[in-house]
């Protein structure tokens, strides 16, 4: 009874146990990505709150200075967004100017304050931005979210959240809400706080966007791509190589799409000089996803040793659906094995505990019922024997 027993608790149980412990993390991980999709949905409704408001105020200087930036001071989300603004197409708010947009940024005091930079006709032109592109091109009015940057003017790293709008049946322009890394960066820790291990995100590029020691993931102000810290800390190679994976797995799905897509992404790429081909492809792939509304789990795997946490680890990765970046959630095994092994442990001595007792009450009520019957009867052959007389 004790190993049979033990077979099944040790043998059968323990592997149950820890298969529900990673359950548990991934379901950890898919709560995470959840929390902070309802954070990035409203900034994607504001955003397209903004375009809604385009489309119906009148072209002056006057109503935008006053009316965008305090829609921008959205209640609870200020340390998040860092900035926004209305970027009509080039001759579309005054004829005579190429250029026309309304950009409002946080400074250190987290006051929006207004950039004109992005009107200077000697710059490059943000009617050629990586944000603005895809949003103009794309075929439905989704939102666009763009990789992760640093922006020229006000100097911080962010992503934008881009939805266009449209002013008789044509398109006229993009409204915008800029979200601080640094403030995604401490919603994902708050998240995670009083959980173990900790999660990073990277955007669809592989770019580093939250990280627990972000000094490990900036240089010159910039965040750096996943393989560039693998470079640098090769522990990390695992996790790399496993993002890389995925984004190779994307590019091939990319490039087996319809001629349509294909044109798309070539218009794309031909319309921003910040955009290559195989890029535009994988945005166009991902246009073709925007009704998804539900995290997808990429994958889940186990490393031998992890960067931060300095022991083995179990890794679950979940992509985030329209922004389309990877959250990354580490769990130390030991945290998934000690308390399966604890229970076993448990579960092991109180079976024991519980076979010993039972043994030794059916010993004695052996020895005083059986064996006790047993001996009378014995000593009455033998009496018997010895009286030559039958035993009555």
């Amino acid at each position: 009874m004790a190993g049979v027993n033990l077979w099944l608790i040790w043998m059968q149980g323990l592997p149950l146990l820890l298969r529900e412990s990673e359950q548990l993390n991934q379901q950890i991980a898919e709560n995470l990505v959840n929390s902070l999709n309802q954070q990035f949905k409203q900034a994607e409704t504001l955003s397209r709150d903004l375009a809604n408001i385009a489309e119906v105020v009148p072209y002056d200087t006057a109503h935008y200075q006053r009316i965008f930036p305090h829609l921008m001071n959205f209640p609870g989300l200020q340390d998040l967004i860092a900035g926004g603004g209305i970027w009509p197409e080039p001759r579309r708010f005054d004829p005579a100017r190429e250029r026309r947009s309304f950009f409002w940024g946080r400074d250190s005091s987290g006051k929006l304050q207004y950039f004109d930079d992005y009107n200077n006709p000697q710059g490059p032109g943000y009617h050629r931005e990586e944000w603005y592109v895809p949003a103009r091109l794309q075929p439905g009015d989704h939102s666009y979210w763009s990789r992760s940057y640093i922006d020229p003017y006000s100097l911080q790293p962010m992503v934008t959240c881009t939805t266009p709008f449209h002013l008789d049946g044509e398109f006229a322009g993009v409204s915008t809400i800029d979200l601080r890394l640094e403030g995604v960066n401490a919603l994902l820790q708050e998240k995670f706080r009083n959980r173990p291990g900790y999660a990073f995100v990277v955007d669809r590029n592989n770019k580093f966007i939250a990280f627990p020691d972000l000094t490990m993931v900036r240089v010159d102000s910039d965040f750096i791509l996943a393989s560039q810290l693998a470079l640098f800390k090769p522990v990390f190679h695992p996790i790399a190589d496993k993002l890389a994976l995925l984004n190779h797995r994307d590019e091939s799905l990319a490039n087996r799409d319809t001629d349509s897509v294909k044109a798309l992404a070539k218009a794309i790429s031909d319309a921003s000089n910040q955009i290559d081909l195989q890029e535009a492809r994988v945005i166009a792939h991902n246009m073709g996803r925007l009704d998804e509304n539900t995290p997808q789990l990429l994958t889940q795997f186990s490393t031998a040793d992890d960067l931060l946490l300095r022991e083995p680890v179990n890794v679950v990765i979940y992509g985030m659906p329209h922004t389309f970046w990877k959250i990354v959630s580490v769990f130390p095994v030991s945290e998934t094995t000690r308390p399966a092994a604890g229970i076993s442990r448990t579960v092991t001595w109180g079976s024991l505990a519980s076979i010993s007792l039972w043994g030794i009450i059916f010993a004695i009520f052996l020895w005083k019922v059986l064996f006790r019957r047993l001996d009378t009867m014995t000593a009455q052959v033998m009496q018997a024997a010895q009286e030559n007389r039958e035993i009555p």
